[in-house]
């Protein structure tokens, strides 16, 4: 097999790992999360508020008025860069965009 043949599997092989070891469980944040932090501001170039995640990976948000905006994903266990103590989440509750009110229960503990 030539290597650029071989590099393109590589690459495929990889983009699918990267797909279910991380953008799957992100993209289901809502079922998936199980602690939540602050942000222990241990990596320099890192600018993020809060982190919510599991143990592989987690999301980091920024406040942004009266809520907080993903703004980065990490493959990370999420106690190793948060503030101590680490919170458990016990429930989750979602709502679609025209909702007023977040009053679908997602996750409970």
């Amino acid at each position: 097999m030539s290597k650029s043949k071989s590099e393109a599997l590589r690459i495929i092989h990889n983009g699918a790992l990267l797909y279910h070891e991380i953008l799957k469980p992100l993209m289901n944040i809502h079922k998936t999360a199980k602690m939540i932090g602050n942000y222990d501001q241990s990596q320099r170039l890192l600018v993020t508020d809060k982190l919510a995640g599991t143990v592989t990976v987690a999301m980091g948000f920024r406040r942004d008025g009266d809520f907080y905006i993903p703004n980065t994903s990490l493959k990370t266990d999420v106690r190793t860069i948060s503030k101590k103590p680490i919170q458990r989440i016990a429930a989750m509750f979602v709502k679609e965009i025209k909702e007023p009110k977040y009053c679908t229960l997602a996750y409970t503990a």
